[in-house]
This record gives C-alpha cells, sequence and structure tokens, in this order.
C-alpha cells in the first residue's frame, strides 16, 4: 500500500499548493431534489440533468429558465444553470452525474452503475442497454418558455480532435404560440496514435466509439390554451469498436493479477486489428396533443383542468454486431460455423398510441413558474412491437393501463405516485411507485419513496442468434424487483442521508460462459449514501460516500464501497471579474469481482479470474467563469505518476494513464433577459 500513501501525499501537496494560490470568496446556495429522483414517471429513458440533481445546490444560481416537458404542459420546472458546479470538469457522461457508471476505459465505451440503481420497464425490451448513458429520449427535450433565444454549447478535447465531445442546446419560443427546441450531441473517441503521450497509455491500444445524438421539438398552443401539441424526433446513432481487452498468457499473467503495467511493452488485445464493431441506431417520432375542456377566464387561464390527451409514437431502432476474424479463444462460446465471421442482427419496428384523461388544478403562487396542486390522470396504452432476428420474424402486442397522481397543495408537501398494469401479451406486468416529499423547515426536508415492478424478460434473455444460429431459447420467469428507500437531508449543514433497499426475486444475469441464467430465489441489496459538503471560508470539502452490501455477491458484483471526494478553492480573481475553482477529484471504489464486457451480445457478464483493486484516482481540475463563458482545464489519472499499477474499472480494460483535458461552455441569451 505503498503507493496508497504516496498518492494521499501528493494529494496534499496539490492542495496546499492550491491554497496558496487562492483568492476571492465563494459562495453556497440551497434547495433542491433528494438523491437520484426524477420527477418523471412511467417512462424508462433518460431524463433531464437537472431534474436529477443532488439534495442541495453548491453554487448560486446564475440563470434561471423555466421549461416544460410533453408528458405533462401543466407543470413548469426550473433549470438552474449554475456557475460552476460539482460536475462541471466532468465531461465523460459515465462521470457527469451524482453517482458514476463504470465504462471500459475510455469515454464512450459500454458502461454500466456501480451502485445499483433500478431501471424502469414497460413493456417489450431489446434488452441492449449498455450505451444507454449516451443517448436522448423523447423524455429529454424540454420546452422552454423564455420569449428570446436560448442556447448553451459546450466543447471538449484531449489533445487529439478525435477525441472530443460536443453539447448543443437550442430553445426559442416564438409569437403565434409556436416553441422549438434542439439538441445535439456527439462524442468521438478515435485516437490512431497509439503513442500520444498524454492522452494515450503506449503500451495498450483503448477502443473506439461514436455516439451521435439529435433531439428536435415543436410546440403549438392555440390562442385560448385549450390545445397544446408537441412533435418530437429523436436520433441517437452508436458506433463502436471493440477488441475484447487484454489477453491473459503466461508472460502478462502475473503482472496483471498484481495490477502492474509493463514497461515499454504493448499488452495483447484479443482484435487487435479492430474487426469487432457494433452499430445501434435509433430513431423516434412522437406526437403529443392535448385538448382542455376547462373553464377559461378573462387572462386565458384554467383554474381546473380537464384534459384529452393522445400521443402517437413511432420507434425504429438496428441493432448490429459484426467480428470478420473472431478470436476462437474468445468467441467459443458462439458457435462459429461460418468463414465469413461472426454477425447478430437486431430489427425492432413499433407503434405506440396512449389515450388519457386527466384532471389537474394550477396551484396559486405568486411565482412566476407554473405548478400543480394535484393531477389524477388515467389511461390506455397499446403498442405492436414488430422484431426482426435474421431468421424469424414476429410480433408482440402490448397493452397497458396507466394511472398517476399527484398532490402538491404548498412547497412543502409533494406527493406523486405511478401505476401500469400489463393486460395481453406481457399481461400481469405491473408497476407501482410513489414519493412522498416533506419539508420539515428546521428538521430538514424529507423524502420516503417505493417502487416495486414485475416485467418479462428481455428479448437478449429469452432468445438469441449469432450468424443465424439459434444459441439459447429459454422460459425464464418475470422477474419481481422491490425498492423501498429514503432521504433525509438539512440544506443548511449541506448534509443528506440516503438508504435504500432492495429485494429481486427471479434475477437474470449472464454467467462467465456468456449465458443467460435466473437466479429463482430472491436476494436483497443495501445501500447507504452519505453526503456532506464542508466549507472554511473560501475553500470547499464535497463528500459523497456510498457503502453497498449484496446478500448473494455470487450474481450481482457491486463494491461495498465508493468515495467521490472533491476538494477545492472558490471565488472571484483578477479584481472579481473571473469566477475560479481550482482544486482535486478522488474517486475510489473498494475491491470486487466486477463484471467484464462480450461484445458479440452487447452484455456485462460475471466473472471470477479478475479482481477490480483498490485505485485511489486523482484528477486536477482548474475550472473558470467569465459572465456567461465557462471553460475547465484538467489533467486526470495523476495518480499514475506514483505507481506503476493499473487503473481498472472493468477486469482487462484499463483506464488511461494520466492526460489534459479542457473544455468550453458558451451560453448565449438575448442581452434584455432578466
Amino acid at each position: 500500500m505503498n503507493w496508497f500513501i504516496r498518492t494521499i501525499f501528493f494529494f496534499t501537496c496539490i492542495l496546499s499548493t492550491t491554497l496558496l494560490l487562492a483568492q476571492g470568496r465563494g459562495g453556497v446556495g440551497g434547495g433542491g431534489n433528494p438523491f437520484g429522483n426524477s420527477s418523471q414517471y412511467g417512462n424508462s429513458g433518460g431524463t433531464l440533468a437537472s431534474r436529477d440533481s443532488s439534495s442541495f445546490e453548491r453554487v448560486p444560481d446564475t440563470v434561471r429558465i423555466t421549461y416544460v416537458l410533453a408528458e405533462n404542459p401543466g407543470q413548469e420546472y426550473i433549470f438552474s444553470d449554475t456557475l460552476l458546479n460539482q460536475q462541471f470538469q466532468q465531461y465523460d457522461p459515465a462521470r457527469k452525474r451524482l453517482l458514476p457508471y463504470a465504462n471500459l476505459g475510455n469515454p464512450g465505451s459500454a458502461a454500466r452503475p456501480i451502485v445499483f440503481e433500478m431501471q424502469n420497464r414497460r413493456g417489450f425490451d431489446v434488452g441492449f442497454h449498455q450505451y444507454d448513458i449516451y443517448n436522448n429520449t423523447p423524455e429529454d427535450i424540454a420546452f422552454y418558455t423564455l420569449k428570446p433565444a436560448y442556447t448553451k454549447a459546450e466543447y471538449s478535447q484531449g489533445n487529439d480532435q478525435n477525441d472530443s465531445r460536443i453539447d448543443a442546446v437550442f430553445g426559442r419560443k416564438f409569437a403565434g404560440g409556436l416553441s422549438m427546441s434542439i439538441l445535439y450531441n456527439r462524442l468521438i473517441h478515435s485516437l490512431e496514435n497509439s503513442a500520444l503521450t498524454l492522452n494515450q497509455n503506449i503500451f495498450y491500444p483503448y477502443q473506439s466509439a461514436r455516439h451521435t445524438n439529435i433531439g428536435l421539438g415543436l410546440r403549438f398552443q392555440s390562442k385560448n390554451k385549450r390545445y397544446d401539441a408537441f412533435l418530437r424526433y429523436n436520433y441517437n446513432q452508436n458506433r463502436a469498436i471493440d477488441h475484447g481487452g487484454i489477453i491473459a498468457s503466461a508472460v502478462t499473467d502475473s503482472l496483471l493479477m498484481n495490477g502492474d503495467t509493463l514497461e515499454g511493452a504493448s499488452l495483447p488485445v484479443y482484435q487487435p486489428a479492430e474487426t469487432s464493431v457494433t452499430n445501434y441506431t435509433q430513431q423516434v417520432i412522437s406526437y403529443t396533443h392535448y385538448y382542455d375542456l376547462g373553464r377559461v377566464d378573462s387572462l386565458g387561464n384554467v383554474k381546473r383542468s380537464y384534459q384529452l390527451s393522445h400521443e402517437f409514437q413511432l420507434t425504429s431502432s438496428r441493432y448490429k454486431f459484426s467480428e470478420t476474424s473472431p478470436d476462437t479463444a474468445f468467441y467459443s462460446a458462439f458457435l462459429i460455423t461460418d468463414n465469413r465471421g461472426l454477425r447478430q442482427y437486431t430489427e425492432l419496428n413499433a407503434i405506440e398510441n396512449h389515450f388519457t384523461i386527466s384532471t389537474s388544478r394550477s396551484k396559486e403562487n405568486n411565482k412566476a413558474v407554473k405548478k400543480q396542486s394535484d393531477l389524477l390522470k388515467v389511461g390506455l396504452l397499446q403498442r405492436q412491437n414488430k422484431v426482426q432476428l435474421e431468421p424469424i420474424d414476429t410480433t408482440i402486442q402490448n397493452l397497458f393501463l396507466t394511472g398517476q397522481f399527484n398532490f402538491a397543495p404548498n412547497d412543502r408537501l409533494n406527493i406523486q405516485t405511478y401505476t401500469h398494469l400489463g393486460l395481453w401479451n406481457q399481461a400481469g406486468d405491473y408497476q407501482i411507485k410513489g414519493d412522498f416529499f416533506l419539508d420539515l423547515k428546521q428538521l430538514g426536508q424529507l423524502k420516503l419513496y417505493a417502487n416495486q415492478q414485475l416485467f418479462e424478460p428481455s428479448l437478449i434473455q429469452t432468445r438469441n442468434y449469432i450468424t443465424e444460429t439459434l444459441l439459447w431459447d429459454n422460459d425464464f420467469r418475470k422477474t419481481l424487483e422491490t425498492q423501498i428507500g429514503g432521504t433525509w437531508s438539512r440544506p443548511a449543514w449541506k448534509f443528506s442521508v440516503t438508504a435504500n433497499y432492495f429485494l429481486l426475486n427471479n434475477y437474470i444475469y449472464f454467467d462467465a460462459t456468456f449465458q443467460p441464467q435466473q437466479f429463482t430465489s430472491a436476494f436483497s441489496i443495501g445501500q447507504l449514501i452519505i453526503q456532506k459538503d464542508i466549507q472554511f471560508g473560501r475553500f470547499h470539502l464535497d463528500n459523497i460516500v456510498t457503502l453497498q452490501q449484496n446478500s448473494t455477491s455470487a450474481l450481482l458484483r457491486l463494491p461495498t464501497l465508493m468515495t467521490q471526494n472533491s476538494l477545492y478553492f472558490e471565488g472571484y480573481i483578477f479584481k472579481k471579474k473571473m469566477f475560479t475553482r481550482i482544486g482535486l477529484d478522488l474517486l475510489l471504489q473498494s475491491d470486487y469481482f466486477a463484471d467484464s464486457y462480450q461484445p458479440a451480445i452487447g452484455q456485462f457478464y460475471v466473472q471470477n479470474t479478475r479482481e477490480v483493486e483498490l485505485y485511489p484516482a486523482v484528477d486536477a481540475f482548474f475550472n473558470l467563469k467569465v459572465d456567461r463563458f465557462r471553460a475547465f482545464f484538467k489533467m486526470e489519472n495523476l495518480t499514475s505518476l506514483l505507481t506503476t499499477d493499473i487503473y481498472y474499472q472493468t477486469p482487462n480494460f484499463p483506464q488511461k494513464e494520466m492526460y489534459f483535458r479542457f473544455g468550453i461552455v458558451w451560453m448565449f441569451l438575448d442581452a434584455n433577459t432578466k
């Protein structure tokens, strides 16, 4: 553990330098939402980052922008675009979240959660989720209520343009009740020069990824506000080149087991020619419209709303994996019988109609944000899924009853519930969940929640063809997942504690031979997440500590301990013209046999040969803000300067050694915007 001591010493030295250079003063605001619980119900897609925030804001807001979502246009949300929040320098989507994901060593690679979380399930599921954190869904398209245009552009890069990320958001409200929203994301990691000194380990060829996401939204609201329509289009393309990781051999095995590098050598991988390619394309067109039967006052406002709504959605997705020269040792489980190599192709075309009847009442308040004091919604959802596997086609029909009830008479109390029940091919599937939030004033804020869902296994778990050869055809039982938990927070203390309990029945996983298996008994997971921010004048120490205990660790591998710490100075310099944050990030997790990845099926699987060992990954960053321009400069994995150990999140897929990254963010608003 001498390397651990040297790392902590190095951490302290850099902190001391930071303290000597520091000037100015920053601040911390209050408010926000409890841990990781979105305000959206009844969907399995992504949500805006501002609706998945921590339990208190660490910095004051610079611009407060309101927006609505097509799922419930009667409720406005505040998009709080903060100065330099705790995730500003985290350009990688696997880290740009409250609790991080583990990837395959580079941005854009397949990723999985390190801290267990339930994924909302409703209806037929193909089962490819390794790129979910890089994609957008219709629920991510926000319609801003500002009259002037709002534009936010972000760009980050290593020392090669083939290692870059672009994010852009545009929102504009026009005359005549029209609004437009545009989302664009592009992530590229395709380094060709293996000898780059700062962005690339010279002993290991990293994998390539290219993700493109486009979201377009149009809204029309009639002059009397009775008719409201939303047209949304989403396009996600995920392209990855995987080599399968490092090959264990008699020469490398002992060094890899100890986590040591091969000085000046090149570690062999399964597919060095980069012939293993995954292409996953998803397109969604959604048209959602409402007609309000409520009474309209002289100002055009509806106090009690009675709405009829209909959503029509078309989904088209194509998943293709191909390997032209497969390594027989790595792919032996997939019956290589074709000299053209391996191939998997899955196509899904779905048509969905969702009819709802709802009533809601607008909350009486003097604030500019429109809120609902209650909402009751019931509906019927029909979805036809046409699935094409290379040798066969099949059609699966979904029919669900849906319901939602929200009650928020004031800012201190908020109750949200959602449920659905399956009636056709997946009859018996259900989900019921609810959140209860209570502001206890001086005693803090309390949030309690529960979630239970019963769902059919995904397609990849039940049936799979490789090169037109049936590998498995399983008759698994439905999986039952239950979660109960709560968060108590005290914003004035910058403190919160979250406790979760999960009970899983008929859990399905992929074993070391890449085959799906079902554990027919029940097992549980307990979680404790503690967040505490400490401030000494201009210096801050932000901390998140996660503890997990799994009653059956042979099936679901999770680290027992994970800590996220950020130590920084925050304040103004250059005559209070530039706001800065200078500091260090530390990510550390305990030893465990983490899941590895098999690109042929796009799944993480349980393995028992490589343990991901404790490694204190330290990053240094310098963030700055001048007016509406922001930038960060970041040196990642400084720990590699002090040790020969390799940093792993996924076995046989090393993280990069020390490398540099920079990013800029520019926000544009009309000059008269308040």
